[in-house]
Formats: structure tokens, sequence, C-alpha cells
């Protein structure tokens, strides 16, 4: 019986001695608001409830700066396998005194520490800039709610987040690589030091990675010459398709890509050139030779691609007669939503396209009903004394994948 009683006084020792070096004399000074600790706020950020998230997210914005190194401390939370001893130990205690134990000294999972101290981080934001260097290494966690709440926290504290996202994207772990090409894009024009860097990871072979990368080039912006011209001529299918649709996004001006994208229009790949059609679009008003390829391809083998030059034709501008002879050709097309659609635009063009009447009379036999419709509103609108009534909102243009 001593022997037992004397084991669990040592037991109760190494509990209280572990328990206390765990918890005691390590944290920075507490901050307090409105009667809660800076702990509980943060749990209370992944609460089920939005109405206490937004409580606890309106508490951090209020502490602002203060409450920095406590969420720091947070996120740099570790395991040391202290809890693992502490609760090998307990569990050699007497019933009562082990229940005792479990209930008072609840021994959060570190992780859920991390993600709340990146979560507090992220909602202070610029303000935050200090703890730049912690997220930086949680970026590279294992654990990913940890690395992708560190990856918003960095894109939500600015500009001062931009060189060790830049190095992130360089690290051999795609999912970092992914994750730092989300945040740059989350900062924006500030992280116009990146572009050089990520450009390349538009040829990488994970799709999420190469996604990532294209929203934060879009995001971030350039009015300097295209620095993707060289992928979209030497890449691979999927490079040159990704490249492609950044361009679309990515520019102010996509004169100086016409030539590239000319090229484009005939590559081997019908998605790469569907891609560089869209692009053709966003610079067709200023530019003819935009709309003269939009009209070779209407001719394409790929139906999407035919019909996405159909909606650059649809754009207002002066039509020429050489836009019109294509689009008579058209009503014969396989596809009737591009049929429908010729018939519409050619409809809308006005007097330079009368030459069209007798196709869109023979159109009116039709067996589809909506290209019936199209050619028959087609010619009220080009024979003389037809009303101009608008028909777009009744038939639509045809929408490519």
């Amino acid at each position: 019986m001593v022997t037992q009683r004397l084991a669990v006084v040592v037991v109760g020792i190494g509990i209280a001695t572990v328990a206390l070096f765990f918890f005691g004399g390590r944290e920075p000074k507490a901050v307090n608001y409105t009667g809660r600790s800076l702990k509980e706020w943060a749990a209370l950020l992944r609460s089920p409830d939005p109405d206490i998230r937004a409580q606890a997210a309106g508490a951090f914005q209020a502490m602002g700066p203060t409450a920095v190194p406590g969420l720091i401390h947070l996120l740099n939370t570790k395991d040391t396998g202290l809890r693992k001893l502490t609760w090998s130990l307990a569990k050699r205690l007497p019933r009562k005194p082990r229940a005792f134990f479990f209930t008072k000294f609840p021994w959060p999972d570190p992780n859920d520490a991390c993600i709340a101290g990146a979560k507090g981080l992220g909602i202070i934001g610029p303000e935050a800039s200090a703890a730049v260097p912690a997220l930086a290494r949680a970026l590279h966690s294992p654990v990913r709610e940890v690395s992708l709440e560190a990856a918003t926290a960095l894109g939500r504290i600015g500009p001062v987040s931009v060189p060790p996202l830049i190095k992130a994207l360089s690290d051999k772990d795609p999912e970092v690589r992914h994750l730092a090409a989300f945040s740059l894009g989350e900062i924006g024009p500030a992280a116009r030091a990146a572009v050089p860097h990520l450009v390349p990871l538009l040829a990488e072979n994970n799709e999420s990675l190469r996604s990532s990368t294209a929203y934060s080039l879009s995001r971030i912006g350039s009015t300097e010459p295209p620095p993707v011209l060289d992928l979209l001529t030497n890449g691979d299918t999927v490079t040159r398709q990704a490249a492609a649709q950044v361009l679309l996004q990515y520019y102010v001006s996509l004169q100086g890509a016409i030539t590239v994208l000319e090229k484009l229009t005939h590559d081997q790949s019908a998605a790469v050139r569907d891609q560089a059609i869209q692009n053709l679009a966003a610079a067709r008003e200023g530019n003819r030779v935009a709309l003269e390829l939009a009209v070779r391809a209407l001719k394409d083998q790929d139906v999407q691609v035919r019909i996405r030059a159909l909606t650059i034709l649809a754009q207002p501008a002066e039509h020429t007669q050489a836009e019109v002879g294509p689009l008579i050709e058209c009503p014969r097309d396989k596809s009737a939503s591009l049929r429908a659609g010729a018939a519409q635009i050619l409809g809308e063009m006005g007097a330079v396209a009368t030459p069209s009447i007798p196709a869109l009379q023979a159109a009116q036999q039709d067996q589809d009903e909506t290209v019936r419709k199209a050619a028959q509103e087609a010619l009220k609108r080009l024979q003389p004394g037809s009303a101009s009534t608008p028909v777009r909102a009744e038939v639509g243009l045809p929408s490519p994948r």
C-alpha cells in the first residue's frame, strides 16, 4: 500500500513538473480583451458558429499589433513529446485522480494552436508584419491547414511578405509553390518583383500550381512587354494554353502579342487555338488583324473554336464585305448553335450583309427551330421595309465551353 501511494505521489510530481514546464513562463505578456484571453479569442476563430467567428475576428482587429506576439507564440507551438509523456504518466494514476487530470487539464492539439495563430495574424493584416518570418516557416508545415492559413496571412499582410514568398516559389514541394504563388496574387501589383519567378511556373505539370500562377499573374498585372510570349511559342501544349490564358487578363494592351497569337490560331491543339481566339477577342476592337484571324477561324475543324470566333464577330464594329462571305457559309455548319449565331450576326450587320439574303432564306427551312427563327429575324432586318427589332435577347449567341 505504501509503495502504491509513493508511486502515485511520484507520478503526480512528474505530471506537475512537465505541465508547469510546458505551460509556464514561456508565453509573452498576457493580452486580454473584454474579459477573454488571447488564447480564448484565437480558439473562437475556429468556432462552427459564423457569428462567433465574426466576433473573434472583430476582437483581433481591435487588439491589432498588441496581439501579434501572442499569436506568433501560438503559431510556433510544437508538440515536443511532453504531451505524450504527461498523458502516459497520467494514465498510471488511480481512476479518480486520472479523471480529474484529464478534466481539468485538457491538452490541445498543437496544430490547432498554429492554425488559430495564423488566422489571427491574417485578420490583423499589414500591422502583423513582425510575424512574416514565422509565417514563412509555417508555410512549409506538413499539416495542410497550417500551411494554408500561413499563406493566407502572408497575402493579407502585404508587400513585406513578397521576398519570402518568392523564395518559396523554388521549394521542392509543389504544394508550397502553389500556396506561395497564390499568396503573391493576393498581394497584387505590389508583388511585381515576383513576375520573373512566376512565369516559369506556367510550364509546371501540377495543374493547381499552374492555375494559382495564372491567377496571380493576372492579379499582379503589368504594362511591360509580355514575358510569357516565349512560352506561347516554345512551350508544350499545356504550357501554351496556360500562357495564353494569362495573357488574356494580364496585360493592359495586347497589341504587342498579335503576331504570336496569329501563329497560335494555327496551333495543333484545339484548346490552344481556342485560347488564342479569346485573346484576339480582347484585342479585336483596335486591331483589324485580329478580326481577319477570327474570320479565318470560322473554318477551324473544332466547333468550339468556330463558336469562339463567332463571338468576336458579334462585337459591335464597322463590318466589311470580307466578313460576310465566311458568315454566309456558316448556315451550312454542322453545329446548330453556330448556324443560328451566324444568322443573327448577319441580321445585325445591316446593308453590308445583303448578299446573305439567299442563304438566310434557305436557312428558314433548317431542321433546327432556333436556326429558322434566327434566319427569319435576320431577313426582317435585311430586306426592304423590315423592322429593326433586336433579336439577340431572343436567340442568343452560342457559348463556347
